[in-house]
């Protein structure tokens, strides 16, 4: 009876799991031309959460984060080209770099959030999901502290460092 008992209460948490799960993807939804992998709120919210791949979506979503949309590799698509509160939140390796360095060419990144170290946003908990994101920091302070240079710099910015290195030459 034991046995019984044991087995139907990991039974019932494993059956709320796979129910949840299903209910989550079938919540996600394609948005804009370019038919990105997004959550159901994309389309209304004042702020979106920009992710690597549909997975990363996916886990979001289970984490009960629901405005994010998936670029999908590094050729980053005009439906995440808009005017609103942007998040990236990419994974803690080269590729999670690679596709910040392309966004903050294409489009305004407002703020930046990162999964740890060698892990991926789709492997993470929704504990280690919500801390991520609260860790964010803004976008032109990422730049800055990863020595990442925009092509917003403005002339006379430009024109101030060649001066500069020049009186520093003589």
């Amino acid at each position: 009876l034991n046995e019984l008992i044991k087995q139907s209460k990991g039974s019932s948490f494993d059956l709320t799991d796979s129910v949840r799960q299903s209910v989550q993807v079938e919540e996600i939804t394609t948005y804009g031309k370019d038919r990105c992998p997004a959550g159901p709120n994309v389309k209304d919210s004042e702020a979106i959460i920009i992710v690597e791949g549909r997975s990363d979506v996916l886990n979001l979503l289970k984490a009960g984060i629901k405005n994010a949309i998936a670029v999908e590799g590094a050729n980053i698509p005009k439906t995440v080209q808009d005017e609103r509160v942007a998040t990236a939140f990419v994974d803690g390796d080269r590729g999670g770099e690679l596709i910040l360095r392309e966004l903050f060419q294409v489009a305004e990144v407002d703020f930046v959030a990162r999964a740890p170290r060698a892990h991926e946003v789709e492997e993470l908990t929704a504990k280690q999901i919500i801390k991520c994101l609260r860790n964010k920091v803004p976008g032109d302070q990422y730049m800055e502290m990863n020595g990442l240079v925009t092509e917003q710099r403005s002339l006379d910015e430009i024109e101030e460092e060649e001066d500069r290195e020049e009186r520093h030459e003589r």
